[in-house]
């Protein structure tokens, strides 16, 4: 898998992943989302 990470803090982060197995996971320290493209 590769993709694009950023990290503010130990619980706030932003994750893009590349296909085949594209994803974005945000977290802002209280909420996660992840969303998926092939859903």
């Amino acid at each position: 898998i590769t993709g694009e990470l950023s990290i503010a803090s130990s619980s706030i982060f932003y994750w893009k992943t590349n296909p085949p197995y594209a994803q974005v996971i945000v977290a802002d320290g209280k909420v996660l989302w992840v969303f998926d493209e092939d859903l």
